[in-house]
Order: C-alpha cells, then structure tokens, then sequence
C-alpha cells in the first residue's frame, strides 16, 4: 500500500525531483539520437520515358546532325546551308504537329524568317553575310523550339523576349544534355514499331553508300549516264571518309538538337530567370532621382551643341555636295559614318539608362519622353551629315561592300530610334520587339538581293553610261563569281568600243589602249576564271548539291557565251 502510494504521489506531481531526472535523460536520450547520422540508401534516379514521336526525334536530331556537318562549313558549300535550314525546322514542326504542340506568333515568325534569309545562302560561300545568317537561323532554331513549346516569359512580342533569346540560346539547350537523353531515346525507340522501322530506313541508307558508290564507278562508262549523276552529287572512295568524320561529328550536334527539344518539352528551365523575377529586379533598379538625371545628361548634351556649332561648316559640306578642304571623299565619308557609330551607341546606352534607373513617377515620366526625343534627334542630324558624305563618296567612285553595309546600317539606326521616340508616346509599342522585326526584315532585304552582284551592275552599268570615268575592277574581281557576268558585259563593251577580241590575248599578254588597266584588269580576270573552271572540268571536278551555287551557275552561263569554256 506505501509503495502504490509513492508512486501515486509521484505520478500526481509531476515538479517532484525524481520526475524531472527522469525527463531529463529521455529528452539527453533524444538528443543524442538526432546528432548520430542516419544512413538511408540513396534513391534510384528515375528517368522519363519517351513517346512514340520523342524517339522518332531522336533519330531526326542524329540525321540533323550528320547533315549539319555536310552543309556548314560555309566556305565550302553554298544551297546546303539553305537545304538543312529548312530540313531542321520542317522536321521539328512535323514533330510539333504530331505532338500536337500549338506553335505560337513568335515561333512561327522566327522560323519563316530563318529560312527565307538562308536562301542568300545559296549565292555563294563568298558573301561575308553568311556568317551571319548562319548565326541568325541558329538563334532562331533555338528560340523556335523553346517558344513554340510554351516556355516563354511574357505575351508574344513583348519586351521579355530579349530575356528568352537569353534562355534559349545559354540555359535551355543544356538542361538535358548531361542526361545524354538521345542514347535512351534511341534505345527506347525500339519499342515504337514506327519509329523502328524509320531506324531500320536511316541504317539502310547509311549500308547502301557502300555498294551505291560501287555501282556508279562501275557504270561511270557510260557517258549519258555520268553526266545526269554528275549534275545530281559527286562521289568517290576518298568521300567515304569526310562522311565517316560527318557521322561522328554529328553526334553532338545531334545531342544539342535532342536536348534542346526535350528541355522545351518538359520545361526545365521555367523556374530560372522567371518572368516575376525580372519584373521585381526591373522595379528594384529604378532608384535614381530625377535632379541625379538631369545632372548627369545635360553636359553630354552641352557637348553635342557646342560640337555641332564648331563643326557647322564642316557638315554642311556633305549637303551642298562640296568637299571640305584638307580632306579626301574616301576620309570625308569614313570619319563621318564612325562618328555616327560612336554616338549612336551613346545615346542609345543613355536613352535605355534613363529609361531603366529613373525613379517612377509623373514629372520623371516626362522627363524621359523629352531626353528621348533629344538624343533621337541628335542622332538624326548626324545621320543625314553621315549619309550625305556617303552619297558623296558613292557618287565619286561607285559601290563596293563597305559602303553598302554602311548605308544599311544608318538606315537601321535611323528606324530604331524612330521607333524608341514613338514607344515614349504609343504605349502599345514595345519597342524591343518592334526594333527586333526591323533589323530581322532589313538583314533579310539585304540578304535576298544578292548585294555583291547588285554592286558589280551598279559600278559597270556607270562605267557604260559615261556617268563615271574609272571601274575598280578590282574591286570587281574580289567579289567572286558574283560579277563574273558584269565583267564579262564590260568586256564586250570594250571589245566594242575599241574594236578588239581580248580571247586573242593570252593571260600574260597586255594590250595598250587608252583604257587599257581596266581592259587588261578585266580580260586577265576571266581568262583566269574560265581556266581554272576547265581545269576543274578536266580532272572530273564536280560539284555536290550541297556545294551548288547561283552565282558560279550565273558565272559559267557568262563565260561560256564568251566561248571560255570547254563543254562538260
């Protein structure tokens, strides 16, 4: 009965002494249990499982980039960029289609505008455009897949497009990259009835180039026969190897491909650089106070008044058509058109600083509208001193590459920032966007109308007109296979004029006329081009498809109503 009673009592206190030692070593019991580490097996990585149509990707993404390879060295191949630039983004959208994916405004535009401007490639490796058209469609490819399947930030042709630009180009063709999903898509594709079969056809292929090219050395002896096959591709034993190493440097060109594909599919990159994240850094940045503004623009502005007003003679040269005295037209239009470049980009930095750091409020609001329309115009009044040199310059001494990009250029700049001064007041125009399409359709412009071969028929056009006394034909002859045509009308109308037959001449023979360094520049030119083209013919040189080429087709028709060339 005592002992119930204690333990009764001790049960009813709860603050006895006892108790609380008790307490006290399960709770150091406890303590102890959560510092000892607890060792748990590490859990399987579960890898997502492919569709019917992701695995028949996959195989389109190996092909791409074997193709890739064939098509862009684009010094070498001129129609094969244009060839695998519309192969790519058709093959995507007909996946897209099956996985029934809605391809928005923006994809749509970005993959229309990739293939019309890859068709400047197919002009000729020469241009030095090519480069960046290359560059564009692979931005655009990116941009492509990740916009068509719903990863971007903000509504079709806002402003946030320049953030996904960044994403689709740095992060998203990553995102499944170090996963190597296209060699489990591969394996998975042996599930798909459909898409083996597809995988049987591209191993087919690949086993038939073997006995193909066997067949065609072996038939070679026919004439007829080697002639059709000659015009479709070229092929010997020592191609085997380019198309080996083709294969093999494809595979990560296709392992790009395929990531970027499955990082849009399953967005996984949607929680960086989020659409609430650059809004919140946007507002976090507007910390400068209209006064620091002000400040910081009108001695810039000072410098531009008291600049124009020094230099007041000096550009009004370029609009009277008078050269300045000390001064050369070719230096009179250089100094003008780097001086445009200099202050563009200032202004351009300034305008997006004020517009991006300004605290918000109303008077700030206004303020900005003003030192827009300043700097744009500012901008435009050195840009019609820069274009009048220009004309100047062209008129003197006709077009060459240097002087075309130039112009183009200012015409760029002078929309982009017509369109900036209209967005400070039409709120429904995002400006980044807006100036986005201009450069895309100015560069598509410029691209399409085969600007080497425009400028040979502008300067040889002068020459026979009587509107300019010299031709720099060899400014002419650095322009490729693109004025080999021009040369050759201006040749003709040489021959004409001075009642002689440059085929007379061999390459080393020069003739004495009263024009006789364009006459003997230019005959030297195409006897030297139709040689080298008859040469190539002799030895069996022929070109592939890939390698074919508007201009050189367009060259050889000329020389050979010149009767340079030997037949085929």
């Amino acid at each position: 009965m005592e002992q119930n009673s204690e333990v009764k009592a001790t049960v009813q206190n709860p603050d006895s002494t006892e108790n609380k030692a008790v307490e006290t070593a399960v709770e150091d019991k406890a303590n102890e249990a959560e510092t000892v580490p607890v060792l748990k097996a590490k859990a399987p990585k579960i890898h997502r499982s492919f569709t019917q149509h992701e695995a028949l990707f996959a195989w389109i993404s190996c092909l791409s980039g074997y193709l890739f390879c064939l098509a862009f060295p684009l010094t070498e191949s001129a129609i094969g960029g244009t060839l695998f630039t519309a192969f790519i983004f058709a093959a995507t959208a007909i996946v897209f289609a099956f996985k029934k994916v809605k391809i928005n405004g923006t994809a749509i535009f970005a993959a229309f505008s990739a293939v019309v401007i890859s068709v400047s490639l197919g002009y000729g490796w020469e241009s030095p455009l090519n480069i960046f058209t290359g560059g564009y469609a692979f931005a655009a490819y990116c941009y492509f897949v990740y916009s068509a399947t719903g990863n971007s930030l903000g509504k079709p042709f806002s402003n946030l497009i320049v953030f996904d630009i960044f994403k689709s180009l740095l992060t998203m063709p990553f995102g499944a990259l170090k996963d190597f999903e296209l060699f489990r898509a591969l394996a998975a594709s042996r599930k798909s009835k459909g898409t083996k079969y597809f995988a049987y056809l591209l191993v087919g292929i690949v086993v038939a180039i073997i006995p193909a090219s066997l067949a065609l050395s072996l038939l070679s002896y026919d004439e007829g026969f080697k002639e059709i096959v000659d015009k479709i591709f070229s092929f010997n034993s020592a191609d085997i190897g380019y198309h080996i190493s083709c294969l093999v440097f494809g595979i990560p060109v296709g392992m790009y491909i395929f990531s970027l594909f499955i990082s849009g599919t399953d967005k996984k990159q949607s929680r960086f650089f989020t659409k609430e994240n650059f809004i919140k850094v946007s507002d976090k940045i507007k910390i400068a106070p209209l006064v620091t503004v002000l400040a910081a623009v009108i001695p810039l502005l000072a410098v531009y008044v008291v600049f124009f007003i020094s230099q007041k003679q000096y550009y009004i040269s370029g609009f009277t058509g008078v050269l300045p005295d000390n001064f050369s037209y070719a230096q009179y239009a250089r100094e003008g058109f780097f001086e445009l470049c200099k202050v563009s980009v200032i202004n351009l930095t300034v305008i997006v600083l004020i517009t991006q750091l300004i605290k918000k409020g109303k008077a700030n609001a206004i303020t900005v509208k003003i030192l827009t329309v300043v700097f744009s115009a500012v901008t435009f009044l050195l840009m019609a001193t820069a274009m009048s040199k220009l004309v100047m310059y062209i008129n003197r001494y006709g077009l060459t590459q240097k002087r075309v990009y130039a112009a183009w250029f200012m015409a760029v700049i002078a929309v982009i920032f017509l369109i900036i001064t209209l967005s400070r007041f039409i709120k429904k125009i995002s400006w980044i966007p807006a100036c986005a399409c201009v450069v895309i359709v100015a560069f598509a412009g410029l691209s399409l109308c085969n600007v080497d071969r425009q400028i040979a028929k502008f300067n040889v056009d002068r020459y026979i007109d009587g509107t300019v006394k010299v031709v720099d034909v060899d400014a002419l002859d650095s322009l490729g296979d693109a004025a080999i045509p021009e040369m050759a009308k201006l040749i003709k109308h040489l021959d004409e004029k001075n009642g002689t037959d440059f085929k007379e001449h061999s390459l080393h023979y020069y003739v004495k006329l009263s024009n006789w360094t364009t006459y003997n520049t230019t005959a030297h030119s195409l006897l030297l081009e139709a040689k080298i083209i008859n040469e190539d013919r002799e030895f069996g040189y022929n070109q592939s498809i890939f390698s074919y080429s508007f201009n050189k087709a367009q060259a050889e028709k000329a020389l050979e109503e010149l009767g340079l060339l030997k037949a085929e």
